[in-house]
């Protein structure tokens, strides 16, 4: 069964008429389906939206699968230089399919594949904390950077690169990969110049955007994650919104429902709670989608939004975060929307054991599995939310497998590129950003910052 989105929390029936959206409201807004839908596919026509077009990228996918099974074995560890979707890519598809333990397993547990390590950060006590327990004889380093100029990651790169040199000899291209703009930029010099392995970002294909593409597929394919099912279940996603109803669309019905919660009820704070632990990485992943995104002072006419537009984002773990966020969703200002993303089947389950001291106080746990115990968990907030009138959406996977995870990334990208074009801002630019880095770098040269 295909991911199910469960929108009747955020409306008037359920909440009451001040919080929830009338079905009048809503109707409006989903019969702008068709037009919202042609305006994403006139985009993509003119080469706009390269996101979509990832699960037809068939040569890189072959390049990837390639790489992978000449280096099987190879390396005990992997590590990403990267950060921003650069990252985010990387790890939600790591952290949402392999073990929980990954690196603390033995290496014939992981059936040979490497341990996998991040540096997402210049924070020097990351980097060099990594290489400490990373051996270069032992590790293959990807470095990502589209554009081939992010400070972060080539400040890492310029460090590994010489100890690589250093401490290997000749050997030292064999442990390291770029995945950059497939024509321009410091990293792709690189790759002519000493011949090193590398991978494309297409040029039309933003980092936040890239999870799907070399960025998330070449270190997820190195940690043994299927490839073919993730582009499956994207290749789904996509299809969505061809079909004939709106209830079918679920990437549509997300993004109606959110900007209409956002600019008829002031429902600015959107809430990500996956009742998964290996989901946690996706809030964060969702984070940077949605925030950067949509928060634009501009929108698509040139003209200044005096307020800005967009959302901002809260990232929560069900049932971890019931015990810190919760209160403050449930009586704190009633400005949030809460999506809770459950999972009906995990991978693993075990009874909860009986207790040796029975008590009373503890025995509404009896006969029940650990995945009783979360579901019950998740319909408590659920109810708890609707009980305070605090509007939520539920999207529910059936399990939490490769095809579901592709569709979950392609589903929110469409999202994202939909609620574009209902806020009427530029989804695929983030020109405050760009404005951080560009005084970053004055700062570096050791100029006065001009803004």
């Amino acid at each position: 069964m295909p991911i199910q989105l469960d929108v009747q929390d955020a409306t008037a029936a359920a909440i009451g008429d001040e919080h929830g959206l009338s079905q009048d409201a809503l109707d409006n807004v989903l019969q702008r389906r068709v037009e919202v839908h042609s305006q994403i596919e006139a985009q993509r026509q003119a080469g706009k939206l390269g996101f979509l077009d990832l699960p037809d990228d068939e040569a890189t996918v072959r390049a990837i699968l390639s790489f992978a099974d000449s280096v099987a074995g190879r390396f005990r560890n992997l590590v990403v230089l990267g950060i921003g979707g650069s990252a985010l890519g990387p790890l939600v598809l790591h952290r949402a399919l392999n073990h929980a333990e990954w690196n603390v397993m033995s290496d014939a547990e992981r059936g040979g594949r490497p341990r996998f390590f991040l540096v997402d950060n210049v924070d020097p006590e990351l980097l060099l904390g990594t290489l400490d327990v990373c051996p270069l004889s032992e590790t293959l380093f990807v470095a990502v950077s589209k554009s081939g100029t992010t400070a972060e990651t080539v400040a890492a790169l310029r460090y590994v690169m010489p100890e690589l040199k250093g401490r290997l000899g000749e050997n030292w291209r064999e442990h390291l990969v770029l995945i950059t703009d497939p024509e321009k930029g410091w990293l792709r010099e690189l790759v002519r110049e000493h011949g090193l392995t590398g991978f494309p970002v297409p040029p039309n294909v933003g980092g936040r955007f890239s999870a799907l593409s070399a960025v998330g597929l070449l270190p997820a394919a190195l940690l043994g994650v299927n490839l073919l099912e993730v582009l499956a279940g994207a290749d789904h996603a996509r299809n969505l919104r061809k079909q004939d109803s709106h209830e079918q669309d679920w990437p549509y019905q997300l993004a109606a429902v959110h900007w209409l919660a956002d600019t008829s009820k002031g429902k600015s704070v959107s809430v990500m709670m996956p009742y998964a632990q290996a989901l946690k990485e996706f809030a964060e992943w969702y984070a940077q989608l949605w925030a950067e995104s949509l928060g634009k002072s501009q929108d698509l006419d040139g003209t200044r939004l005096e307020d800005g537009r967009g959302q901002s984002v809260v990232k929560a773990l069900g049932a971890t975060d019931q015990h810190s966020q919760l209160q403050l969703l449930l009586e704190g200002p009633n400005r949030h929307l809460t999506t809770l993303l459950n999972v009906r089947e995990m991978r693993r389950n075990a009874p909860v054991p009986a207790a040796e001291s029975p008590a009373e106080s503890i025995a509404y746990l009896d006969g029940h599995t650990f995945q009783a115990v979360l579901d019950a968990e998740f319909a408590g907030t659920r109810g708890a939310l609707r009980h305070q009138r605090r509007p939520s959406v539920t999207l529910t996977l059936d399990r939490l497998s490769a095809s579901e995870l592709g569709e979950l990334l392609m589903g929110y990208e469409l999202a994202t590129a939909v609620a574009g074009r209902l806020y009427h801002v530029d989804a695929f630019d983030q020109p405050a950003v760009e404005l951080g880095k560009r005084l970053a770098k004055q700062i570096l040269r050791g100029e006065e910052p001009r803004l």
